[in-house]
């Protein structure tokens, strides 16, 4: 069988948040419609994947990306990253119910000097956000970058998290891509990551479910189609790069996959994603 463990649907046209360390390809191509976003989630889900995560910079950007939950072919785990700066909160509530897991990225608490994401009014619209999902569902996952910016704010950000009862949080060292301008602010030291996220550990131990991924944990295998069809992977090596594969509705676009990819490791860190993140909807 032509299995591909977890698809990820990139909304990659254009920028909306102007994030400096952004990993996403955006190429301008235009987003596509919903008639065409429903034909490669019906062709997705003939490689019978475990999970389909919808990502990008924001899918929830999108009119069409509330009538597409609604009404793609669901046939695995769904989930959504988002930067919830571009959360409908009229449409969300119709459509959370199809959704098995949302994640987002908290990376800044007011009391920092410089933020590395968010601040003023996007930051309070940020919070509020996470507080509206967090009452429809509370399986929200959130992820930290971390940087040299935040790194001594690391407690306040849970302490954040705590308040709200988030239940997952995962805290990322900075992998470089190669198209990435300004890679040596965020660069940082593989111990001295180790080091602090140890200690952060132990302050939300038994209170959070808490992941540190070091760059060096990130897998290549993920199979990306964006909303326009177009299929890449990422390579392995240091520093990041993307393969462009094909469209995904070529005939030989799994065999194009399985030559430049690494799914055994993609798929163990599936497991452990699906068994951390997900709300069973049983």
């Amino acid at each position: 069988m032509k299995k591909i463990p977890r698809i990820i649907f990139n909304f990659n046209d254009r920028c909306l948040n102007g994030c400096p360390f952004c990993f996403i390809p955006f190429d301008g191509a235009g987003a596509g419609d919903v008639g065409l976003w429903r034909e490669i989630v019906a062709r997705a889900n003939e490689f019978a994947p475990d999970m389909l995560s919808f990502s990008g910079c924001d899918p929830f950007y999108y009119d069409g990306f509330y009538e597409l939950l609604e009404t793609a072919p669901k046939q695995c785990c769904w989930g959504v990253d988002t930067s919830l700066i571009w959360l409908d909160r009229e449409k969300f509530p119709a459509v959370c119910g199809r959704l098995e897991q949302i994640s987002t990225s908290w990376d800044d608490v007011p009391s920092m000097p410089v933020v590395q994401r968010y601040g003023g009014e996007r930051y309070a619209r940020f919070v509020g956000h996470v507080e509206f999902v967090l009452e429809h569902m509370p399986q929200l996952v959130i992820h930290t970058l971390f940087s040299a910016k935040n790194r001594d704010h690391l407690e306040l950000i849970a302490d954040e998290l705590l308040k709200r009862r988030v239940r997952t949080w995962s805290i990322y060292q900075f992998w470089p891509f190669d198209f990435i301008r300004n890679t040596a602010d965020y660069l940082t030291d593989p111990r001295d990551f180790i080091s602090r996220t140890n200690e952060v550990k132990d302050y939300v131990a038994g209170r959070l479910d808490l992941d540190c991924v070091p760059c060096a944990g990130r897998a290549n295998g993920y199979f990306f189609v964006s909303s326009r069809g177009n299929v890449y992977t990422t390579l392995e090596g240091p520093v990041g790069r993307y393969k462009v594969l094909g469209h995904i509705f070529d005939e030989d676009i799994f065999d194009k996959w399985k030559q430049w990819s690494n799914p055994d490791a993609a798929g163990d860190i599936l497991k452990q994603k699906l068994m951390r993140e997900t709300v069973s909807k049983g």
